[in-house]
């Protein structure tokens, strides 16, 4: 089953290239990588390299940074059954196709501001 590449989100495949590339080239890559996807409306996206301990309005106050409150809709983390935390990953809804291709490259490498984490949105 092939996924479109609109359904990969933000992240998709930065972290094989973080120890090769600069900010700047990922920050480019994430921009191309969005204008691929130009064609194709979606809404949705997800995002990779959640902290663990997160629950949903940590994540909606993390896109509140970059976005009005009401160009979200939706904001969806799956659980781990056998632990008391999510699985590291989650989608986010947005309400129209732009604002979502632009988060693509908005959120890239962004580092999580309310936990202390190594990894980049």
């Amino acid at each position: 089953l092939k996924l479109p590449a609109a359904w990969t989100g933000v992240g998709s495949d930065l972290s094989l290239h973080r120890s090769t590339h600069s900010h700047q080239q990922r920050q480019a890559m994430a921009t191309h990588r969005a204008a691929d996807v130009a064609s194709e409306p979606f809404t949705t996206i997800m995002i990779r390299n959640i902290p663990r301990m997160y629950v949903a309005p940590q994540v909606a106050r993390e896109l509140r940074r970059f976005f009005a409150p009401t160009d979200f809709d939706f904001v969806y983390l799956p659980w781990d059954k056998t632990s008391t935390t999510n699985m590291g990953f989650g989608f986010v809804n947005f309400r129209n196709p732009f604002v979502a291709r632009v988060s693509l490259a908005r959120l890239a490498d962004q580092p999580w501001r309310y936990a202390k984490y190594y990894r980049k949105m």
